[in-house]
């Protein structure tokens, strides 16, 4: 049962995955064309995610009038997804206050604490940085999973190895697979003359 429940998990392991259901659970049924249109996936690319979703007996798939609609093959997944969107929810409020909360320390630190000392300015620069670079990071292992047609954790095996190997950060292979500059890489790219410049 535990292998089964993983593999349940793993089928649900994609983005584009839970916005199918989600989609599907929200309409009763959605055509290919209705699920291109809300998760912005091409038609051939969402093939294999329905693909994968019927092989693990989550969704089903009718024809009426020539045209294939796909439902949810069990209501009681709809469960599953507000308890994942509920927990999320709640991880997200927790993530929050912890951030308010090192924000103020951080800040009270650089107005008089005794010890090293953050400045205010430097914080919220840095937390940007840091939330971009988590952004771009996704991306690209969500552009690598489906190139590779991989797993996450596969996608991000290739990030770190890539990085290992070149000796460079992982989200500077990040930002090349996603097409992202790096912070500030527009100051240190030469100037153009001409009639681009």
């Amino acid at each position: 049962m535990a292998e089964a429940k993983s593999d349940l998990f793993r089928a649900l392991a994609h983005p584009f995955r839970v916005r199918i259901l989600e989609t599907v659970a929200g309409a009763g049924r959605a055509s290919v064309s209705d699920l291109s249109q809300a998760t912005g996936v091409k038609a051939s690319h969402l093939s294999q995610h329905l693909a994968l979703l019927r092989r693990q007996r989550v969704i089903t798939v009718t024809r009426s009038n020539g045209q294939l609609f796909y439902r949810l093959a069990y209501p009681e997944i709809i469960p599953l997804l507000e308890a994942a969107r509920n927990f999320l929810r709640a991880d997200l409020e927790a993530s929050r206050e912890d951030l308010a909360r090192s924000l103020a320390a951080a800040i009270e630190q650089s107005t008089g604490a005794v010890g090293p000392t953050v400045p205010p300015v430097q914080l919220p620069a840095d937390l940007d940085v840091l939330l971009h670079s988590r952004s771009v990071v996704d991306r690209a292992v969500t552009i690598l999973m489906e190139r590779n047609a991989c797993t996450a954790e596969a996608a991000q095996e290739v990030l770190i190895e890539s990085a290992r190997t070149r000796k460079v950060t992982v989200r500077t292979v990040a930002a090349e697979i996603a097409g992202d500059p790096l912070p500030g890489a527009e100051a240190s790219e030469p100037k153009r003359s001409g009639p681009l410049s």
